[in-house]
């Protein structure tokens, strides 16, 4: 049977994974990393259909990827989740290994050494475009079309600058090219994952369960989605209940104005309509797994035990704890900028929250579980303690002060713990 190494991650063998410009990387972890999936020219693999594929999967970026992996070394594009991993924190390559392991015990999995792999996907991840309703503070044009001015006033953007050319060419959906990739590697296929872009407002997303569904391929694919669930569509009402079940991860930031703050312009009674729908439908719904994912930045740090308590106290199904991604891009918003004054407040109400909340959390939650959860909150207070980013101070209140301009809001007073930065900017 074959041994992993301490660097090895199952997906550059089992999964298949498009950027929202339909750029191919190893995983959704690597786009921060800009390092994307080339060609022997340097320029990006992108997705046209079933040739591009086949390119992409054993080009000499993936064969060095896989070789690394294999020879217990770090690969360039997987940074991530070996940041995290510095930190004593679970990473979404150790997670996912665990999760996948059965792929890994499979007799007939035996990579060469050359990186090679075979074109067999378990696994999708597909980020269909750039539309997105909401235009989030440590967010991208990118990711959110609706971003783009803002963007283009912020940093002086031209019309043929590399930003804008890819905000605006996100649309890289073909349906019909789309579903043939489907139709090829469906029958294999154990999950299959959306995100954005926001995917409910996606037409394509629903293209492509109709024709699960309607080849009666449905059944056996897990469905799985990142969401800020300010829409909630009634076809998911007819659609989910056809596949093995949905693992749905919405991101939520902030307890009311802070979330609405960072993820404008979302409206907190609305949202908050939706998370309750979900939580007490999730049976009808096929819901098997409902997760909060939260962004820790400069933004939250302050109240995020505010939005751990309601999360906790409100919701029956959802897990009361939520998954803690560390904003580092942009860079500014990335906690570390914090002075240490702040910083050593922000430690001190951490480690108290913890010490007060322990005995609570038993009646919801194993030791494990909540093990787990101090465990990545210490991680976030390592990371915030570990480098003196405080020159970063004048970007952030640039970018804070403009983004305040287009949304007519005012960071100072709705997070008024923040005033010391604007004093030293």
């Amino acid at each position: 049977m074959f041994k992993p190494s301490q660097t090895f991650c199952i997906l550059p063998w089992t999964h298949l994974f498009l950027s929202v410009d339909g750029h191919f990387y190893p995983c959704c972890r690597c786009v921060d990393s800009e390092l994307p999936n080339v060609n022997e020219e340097g320029q990006p693999y992108r997705f046209t259909g079933q040739t591009s594929l086949e390119a992409a999967w054993n080009s000499e970026y993936m064969k060095r990827v896989r070789a690394d992996m294999i020879n217990g070394q770090r690969p360039r594009p997987c940074q991530t989740c070996f940041m995290i991993e510095d930190l004593g924190v679970q990473s979404d390559r150790e997670r996912l290994n665990r999760l996948y392991s059965s792929y890994l015990s499979d007799p007939a999995f035996s990579p060469p050494n050359d990186g090679t792999a075979s074109v067999t996907f378990k696994t999708f991840d597909i980020r269909l475009g750039n539309l997105c309703n909401l235009r989030c503070r440590m967010c991208s044009p990118r990711a959110s079309r609706s971003l783009l001015q803002e963007f283009v006033t912020l940093y002086n953007l031209s019309d043929e600058s590399k930003l804008v050319k890819a905000a605006k060419d996100s649309d890289w959906i073909d349906t019909r090219i789309l579903l043939e990739l489907f139709e090829r590697f469906a029958p294999e296929l154990d999950e299959l994952h959306f995100a954005g872009g926001e995917p409910f407002l996606i037409s394509a997303m629903f293209d492509v369960l109709r024709y699960l569904v309607d080849r009666g391929l449905a059944s056996r694919i897990s469905l799985a989605y990142v969401s800020n669930l300010t829409a909630f569509p009634e076809a998911l009402r007819d659609l989910w209940p056809h596949f093995k079940g949905v693992r749905l991860s919405v991101s939520l930031d902030g307890h009311e104005r802070v979330n609405s703050y960072i993820r404008f312009p979302s409206v907190w009674k609305s949202l908050q309509a939706n998370l309750r729908t979900v939580d007490s439908d999730a049976n009808t719904l096929n819901c098997k797994t409902l997760r909060f994912y939260t962004t820790v930045q400069v933004y939250n740090v302050f109240s995020l035990p505010d939005l751990f308590d309601y999360i906790f106290e409100t919701f029956s199904l959802f897990d009361p704890f939520p998954n803690l991604i560390i904003v580092q891009e942009p860079s500014c918003f990335d906690i570390q900028v914090l002075p240490q004054q702040l910083k050593s407040a922000i430690t001190a109400r951490y480690h108290d929250y913890i010490e007060s909340r322990s005995a609570v959390w038993r009646s919801r939650a194993s030791t494990s579980h909540i093990s787990e959860f101090t465990t990545k909150l210490e991680g976030v207070i390592r990371h915030m303690n570990e480098f003196d980013a405080s020159f970063r101070i004048p970007e952030f209140v640039r970018r804070t002060n403009l983004h305040d301009a287009y949304r007519q809001q005012r960071a100072s007073e709705l997070i008024p713990e923040l005033l010391p930065l604007f004093d030293m900017a």
